[in-house]
């Protein structure tokens, strides 16, 4: 069911001979209008205008004083929430990951593993029906994850993933030690060389002026325009990681 009705087609036994067969409801969701049968005295007829619920119709053979009659059960369900499982995104090592998944409204939501990294253990879900479990057991690489919305049989599955990149930690940043200059000339700064990530140089607080680094990415780079008074430079090492 879309959410509105639905119809479908029946498949009784075809009466042969003399016999004429005949389609009636015998119960049905409550509120619900009643359906339409196409044509009530065919045996595969299709009926329309279902609801969500259950429906037991009765199919009824007459061969003269004769009579024959058999149920089927219809059980109708609307179509699941549509998944959308959030957008990729690129987490560090060693932090919380929380998935953001938009919740199911119809129906039951639920996280499973569709990739990870060769070689690395399963991932756990701290709630696999929840739109925002954390997942816990990562390691440093790629991972897949599924958000299926479900509503019971005779509705298809919707499903959605999202790509979540972990990353090592950048190196601890060390911007080295205190330094006095004299005015009017450059400072060489003293960083370390990250190792994993990329330095950047950036100015804290200054006492006026403007402050240029010939490069903001080298641990050694020559910082310009000082004042007079005390000026901190702060490093950064940031990793920047983009999907693929």
């Amino acid at each position: 069911n879309t959410g509105v009705t639905a119809s479908t087609l029946l498949a009784a036994i075809s009466p042969t001979g003399l016999e004429t067969g005949l389609w009636t409801v015998q119960s049905k969701p409550a509120a619900a209008a009643n359906p339409t049968f196409t044509d009530a005295t065919l045996y595969n007829t299709q009926i329309s205008g279902l609801e969500q619920g259950k429906y037991v119709l009765l199919w009824t053979v007459t061969n003269g004083a004769c009579q024959s009659a058999s149920t089927v059960t219809l059980q109708v369900t609307n179509q699941p929430t549509p998944a959308n499982a959030g957008t990729d995104f690129t987490e560090c090592l060693f932090k919380t990951v929380a998935l953001s998944a938009t919740p199911v409204t119809t129906g039951l939501g639920t996280w499973s593993v569709f990739s990870k990294p060769t070689g690395s253990p399963d991932p756990v879900f701290e709630d696999e029906n929840s739109p925002t479990s954390k997942v816990y057991g990562l390691v440093a690489g790629n991972y897949i994850f599924t958000w299926s919305s479900y509503n019971g049989p005779g509705c298809s599955t919707s499903t959605d993933q999202v790509n979540v990149q972990m990353v090592n930690p950048p190196t601890p940043a060390q911007a080295g030690n205190f330094q006095t200059i004299c005015v009017g000339t450059e400072a060489t700064m003293a960083g370390n060389t990250p190792t994993v990530g990329v330095g950047t140089w950036t100015v804290t607080s200054q006492p006026g002026g403007t402050i240029l680094f010939d490069n903001a990415n080298s641990p050694n780079a020559k910082a310009s325009g000082l004042d007079r008074k005390s000026t901190r430079l702060n490093s950064s090492h940031e990793w920047i990681s983009r999907m693929p």
